[in-house]
C-alpha cells in the first residue's frame, strides 16, 4: 500500500508506506514548528496515509518544505546507501525526486538552495527526465 506527501496542488509524492513513514519520521524529529510536528505525529500515530503540506500553518510548511530541499538528500544517502544494489540506490532516488519537488516550490525565495549553488532539478546522483510528476515540468530540467 502507498502513503502520499502532498507538496502542492501539482506535487504529490507516493511511495510505499514503510517509506513514507521514515521520510515523516525524519519531518517530526527535525522540523521546529511544533503545530507541523503534532500534525506528521497525528499521521504517523493513527497511520492516515496522507500528509499534505499546503494544510500546515505558514511557519511550518516553510519549516517542512526547508528540510526536504536541505536536510532530506543527505538523510536519505546515509539511511539507505550503505546496502548493496539497485533497490538501495532506487529508494535514495525516490526520495531525491521529493527533494526535487520541494526544490521546484521554493527555491526561488530559500537562500540556502542559493548559496549551495543547487538550484531546482539539480541533485548530486539524481538523473530523471523533465516531467517529475503529472506532467509538472522543471524549470530546465535534470541535468544529463
Amino acid at each position: 500500500m502507498a502513503w502520499t506527501i502532498s507538496l502542492s496542488d501539482e506535487y504529490q509524492w507516493s511511495a510505499q508506506t514503510g517509506l513514507v513513514m521514515s521520510v515523516l519520521e525524519f519531518l517530526r524529529d527535525s522540523v521546529e514548528d511544533p503545530d507541523a510536528r503534532r500534525k506528521i505525529e497525528r499521521v504517523l500515530d493513527y497511520q492516515l496515509g496522507y500528509l499534505d503540506v499546503q494544510d500546515l500553518p505558514a511557519t511550518g510548511r516553510e519549516d517542512v518544505l526547508r528540510r526536504l530541499r536541505t536536510d532530506l538528500p543527505d538523510w536519505a544517502e546515509a539511511m539507505f546507501s550503505s546496502g548493496e544494489g539497485t533497490s538501495q540506490r532506487s529508494t535514495v532516488g525516490h526520495i531525491k525526486v521529493l527533494t526535487l519537488m520541494a526544490r521546484d516550490i521554493g527555491a526561488a525565495t530559500d537562500e540556502d538552495d542559493s548559496a549551495s549553488g543547487e538550484g531546482p532539478g539539480q541533485i548530486e546522483g539524481v538523473r530523471t527526465s523533465k516531467t517529475l510528476h503529472r506532467g509538472a515540468q522543471l524549470d530546465g530540467g535534470v541535468g544529463s
